[in-house]
């Protein structure tokens, strides 16, 4: 199964994604050379005793590939991120896990010019709205996901990883950056549709140390070193395919939107306290006060944690 593609300096193209031939495990991560015209030059798998896939490559700017994906044969937990680094004739350079104790995975990597690597994902380990923050009667099953968003130096040592999202699923397969070095992210969410369970897109806007302002928890991901050696499979290609016209019907759609950050309410489990305390509006956007019965005020930004 390949997932991703890019053109390579010499008009090719490289390919990656995952494999269940030849492997070490249950899948392992496989990466395509191909020529200009789609043929063949290697075809090379990676992986340990368990479960490797690759989602994303990118050229990195002294043009060989990173790329990044999910393992389960190392790390902190049952799945984690993977970022690892290989030569164009795909032999290993470097690679690392990034998790915690449950699942977390990435989806999307790109280089910026200063060396530095950006990746995304979900991680199932950290995240605003998941059990470290709610000790209450919320159970929370391995689809309560939080988006993520790491940044890296050259080598894969953390600079910074920020979790975004609340009691649900949220997921993120893709970024952008923006001029003034911050990150537009898209993703999904059922987090925010509390009356269904249906999912909504959802848009999240960072500056260039990945702050929103809302819903989001700095992390501390645990790294582990992964090395592999890479294995040549014995592929073969074929050419042809059938092409058919595709009618497609445009339909107008008007999409309401909604800011997520509303989605935080304040309230208190003591019952004094709370008919002592006034807060103001609520939910709130940017800044809320809090008045106590002797009508003393603190006022404070929506985005704090309380």
């Amino acid at each position: 199964m390949l997932f991703r593609s890019v053109q390579t300096a010499d008009g090719g193209f490289v390919i990656a994604g995952k494999t269940t031939t030849n492997t070490n495990g249950q899948a392992d991560m496989i990466l395509i050379k191909t020529d200009a015209n789609g043929n063949m030059r290697w075809a090379k798998s990676y992986g340990l005793q368990a479960w490797e896939e690759s989602e994303s490559l990118t050229i990195s700017h002294d043009g060989n590939y990173l790329i990044c994906g999910a393992t389960t044969s190392s790390g902190a937990g049952s799945y984690d991120i993977l970022l690892w680094k290989c030569d164009t004739a795909g032999n290993y350079m470097w690679g690392k896990t990034y998790g915690g104790s449950k699942s977390d995975a990435s989806y999307y990597v790109r280089e910026k010019t200063d060396g530095s690597i950006v990746v995304a994902g979900y991680t199932n380990s950290w995240g605003y709205g998941h059990a470290q923050q709610y000790p209450l009667p919320v159970m929370l099953g391995d689809d309560s996901t939080n988006i993520f968003l790491m940044k890296t130096d050259s080598m894969g040592d953390v600079i910074w990883a920020q979790s975004y999202g609340d009691k649900k699923q949220d997921e993120a397969f893709n970024f952008s950056q923006t001029v003034d070095g911050g990150y537009i992210i898209p993703g999904f969410s059922n987090s925010y549709t509390y009356s269904t369970d249906s999912l909504q897109m959802l848009l999240i806007r960072t500056d260039s140390m990945g702050i929103s302002g809302c819903h989001e928890q700095r992390v501390n991901p645990i790294v582990t070193t992964a090395v592999y050696t890479p294995q040549i499979l014995p592929f073969t290609q074929s050419r042809g395919m059938d092409i058919s016209n595709v009618n497609v019907t445009t339909l107008p759609w008007n999409i309401p939107d909604d800011d997520a950050c509303l989605y935080i309410g304040i309230s208190s489990p003591d019952a004094t306290i709370e008919s002592s305390l006034t807060v103001f509006p609520n939910p709130a956007k940017g800044s809320f006060t809090i008045e106590s019965s002797d009508r003393k005020s603190t006022r404070l930004n929506s985005s704090h944690r309380t």
